[in-house]
């Protein structure tokens, strides 16, 4: 059996593939990338399109995203887009953990109410 290891970033993604995939996303990168080749980071050839606030960070908050909002978008080349995405997954993952961690009270603190 092959275990699909999702990356930390990724909320849903299913809804990040479908527009991802659709006529509308790879006409507007096609039409962006054309207009602003230069990758933002470090000036090499562009050629990732990406989403400034990531669509799943959005979601987070409680927003509904629009992927496709001009406003959110950046040239980026692939290595500055896979640096970007990595630090962006691994804090996903990082809150993950937090959130799941719980608070662990020691027995004189449950005993005492919290007051040494």
């Amino acid at each position: 059996m092959t275990t699909q290891r999702r990356s930390g970033w990724a909320a849903t993604p299913s809804k990040s593939i479908a527009y991802t995939s659709s006529p509308q996303w790879k006409r507007l990168r096609h039409r962006w990338l054309k207009a602003n080749p230069e990758c933002v980071q470090c000036g090499a050839a562009a050629t990732h399109l990406d989403h400034r606030v990531p669509i799943a960070e959005l979601l987070r908050r409680g927003m509904e995203p629009d992927p496709f909002n001009e406003d959110n978008l950046q040239s980026l080349c692939r290595r500055c887009h896979m640096s970007k995405s990595g630090k962006e997954g691994a804090a996903a993952v990082l809150r993950r953990r937090q959130a799941r961690k719980r608070k662990r009270v020691h027995p004189s603190e449950a005993l005492l109410g919290g007051s040494r």
